[in-house]
């Protein structure tokens, strides 16, 4: 059965080069990776910040011979299954740095002894030995704490321990190997991290700066904690969506799909150009919001019909993308009154007056004129921001321009996903809609909220009290939930509960051996399963 891939890490680096599409705006996003300055990538969910880092990644590793920059990709995506206890968390995290970059010095055939330690002393020996050992079985310890059974041992290991010891172990490395400095590129750097997590992460990502050392990490809008870590002075920030206005915009997007199916899939949907392209808007330049909804509306890639399109339209972003986000409520107790306000104050608020401007009459100001855009003044109520920054977060809302001016006063501009904007109406025919919607588009008509807006007299109801950043996850009740909750296809959750994974418990704790003990399920199947699953579901602990 052909399908989509829908995450990076599904795929190896040479599979990421082949789907990879180059556009003005993501070529801009590798160079500033591949610099030597701090920086954070920030993007909703399914923006393709993972895609960048690894494509980062092997650029600088086919330039290596020339330019000496030594690329680590290091993921994170175990993060909310460890403890944080004693400083133990930063113990894991540069116990998972240390091991990114022994397995990449190694990969490269750089690493000529057995060990990164050994490079300090130039052999082999018990020492290093031990001390590789008791580093990597630190991490495995860790990354079992969610049991809560055991207890975490928490011998003397100083290149974890302290923060210098690290340096120092990079900068002898990079002068025996002659290398002009490392860049570390840090995924789920935030996407699986607790708050608390979130804030020893960019302790730790400050700290680590150095002349051979570069750090580049790809966040979330929204849910993230930066603690005293200041992202406009300690980082160069850099933003990920696709701009729909943008002249190759449905050219980029068709070859994202194009590179992924066979051409007779491919020919199916391209008979249809103008059904394509509303799809292609309606995603406001999410590649995963793309690929989902095309999987869906063309019956797994088989037929494209304007029925099926349209049904899929309203179905996908009038209940499905609403439904993911609300149940960030559920899963985060402290999220839900803040949550719930966002949704009402976008659907009842900003989504309807998105509409009467869309559907002016003839005689009106801007008739003929469409928007997906509203601005929020900059003095706006922490909680209004806050809120905002979730629906970010959900891709319900992006931020367009900020510190956008208009009669002397200093507002944030923001879009709303254009197939939620179609669907916020009454219009049958919702993919000429929404290609009506692009093709009278001005950013020049919006909603404005001011300050003081009565739009948020709601707030006053809820909690003054709210502290977002110390957010728990009630971790055991999550990993009772059915794998159906995954955000993978049908066919697979069917394959995962057919040999015995029901729970995502059971997921977490099964091993490669387990899943080979099925029938018909051998390395290469087991491994794909195991990742497929644990990538969803990690992405679904923390929303």
């Amino acid at each position: 059965m052909e399908n989509f891939t829908l995450r990076t890490e599904d795929l190896t680096l040479d599979e990421i080069a082949e789907i990879y599409v180059d556009t003005k705006l993501d070529r801009e996003n590798i160079d500033f990776l591949k610099s030597n300055a701090a920086g954070l990538l920030i993007g909703s969910r399914g923006t393709g910040k993972t895609m960048l880092l690894r494509m980062a990644e092997k650029e600088l590793i086919n330039e290596f011979e020339t330019n000496r920059i030594l690329p680590i990709f290091v993921s994170f995506s175990s993060a909310a299954l460890v403890g944080n206890k004693d400083e133990l968390f930063k113990k894991w995290m540069l116990s998972k740095i240390l091991f990114a970059f022994q397995g990449q010095l190694k990969k490269m055939g750089l690493l000529k002894t057995k060990n990164i330690f050994s490079l300090l002393i130039g052999v082999d020996n018990e020492e290093t030995d031990k001390l590789a050992i008791k580093i990597n079985n630190l991490i495995k310890e860790l990354e079992k704490s969610w049991k809560g059974v055991n207890e975490v041992e928490n011998e003397s290991t100083p290149f974890v321990e302290d923060i210098d010891y690290f340096k120092e172990l990079v900068n002898t490395v990079c002068e025996n190997l002659q290398l002009r400095h490392i860049i570390f590129l840090f995924d789920e750097a935030c996407h699986n991290f607790l708050p608390k997590q979130q804030r020893e992460f960019f302790t730790l990502f400050r700290d680590l700066r150095a002349s051979k050392i570069c750090c580049k990490a790809a966040v979330y809008p929204g849910i993230t904690s930066y603690g005293t870590f200041e992202v406009f002075h300690d980082s160069i920030v850099k933003r990920v969506e696709k701009d729909i206005l943008a002249e190759d915009y449905v050219e980029k997007m068709r070859d994202i799909i194009e590179r992924q199916i066979n051409q007779r899939s491919y020919n199916i949907l391209i008979q249809q150009g103008e059904l394509l392209n509303s799809l292609i808007y309606a995603s406001t330049g999410n590649p995963r919001i793309l690929l989902k909804s095309i999987y869906e509306a063309s019956e797994k890639l088989t037929s494209f019909k304007k029925a099926n399109i349209n049904a899929t339209i309203k179905d996908f972003y009038r209940n499905q993308m609403w439904n993911e986000y609300t149940k960030l409520g559920g899963k985060f107790a402290e999220y839900k009154e803040i949550i719930d306000w966002g949704r009402n104050f976008i659907e009842d608020k900003v989504l309807t007056e998105t509409y009467k401007k869309n559907n002016r009459s003839e005689n009106e100001e801007d008739y003929g004129k469409q928007t997906i855009y509203f601005i929020v003044h900059k003095d706006a109520p922490e909680l209004v921001k806050k809120a905002i920054s979730i629906l970010e977060y959900s891709g319900i809302v992006m931020l367009h321009t900020e510190g956008y001016k208009i009669r002397g006063a200093v507002y944030n501009r923001y879009q709303i996903n254009m197939g939620i904007v179609a669907t916020s109406g009454s219009e049958s025919d919702l993919a000429a809609y929404i290609n009506k919607l692009r093709s009278g588009l001005s950013i020049k008509v919006v909603t404005e909220f001011g300050a003081n807006s009565i739009a948020f007299k709601d707030l006053e109801s809820i909690r003054n009290n709210i502290k977002l950043d110390e957010t728990a996850i009630d971790l055991q009740t999550l990993l009772e939930k059915n794998v159906d909750i995954l955000d993978i296809y049908e066919y697979q959750k069917v394959e995962i509960k057919k040999e015995g994974f029901c729970k995502l418990y059971d997921i977490l704790d099964a091993s490669e051996d387990d899943l080979q003990r099925a029938r018909l399920i051998g390395p290469v199947r087991a491994r794909n399963i195991l990742n497929l699953s644990m990538h969803a579901l990690l992405e679904y602990i923390v929303g």
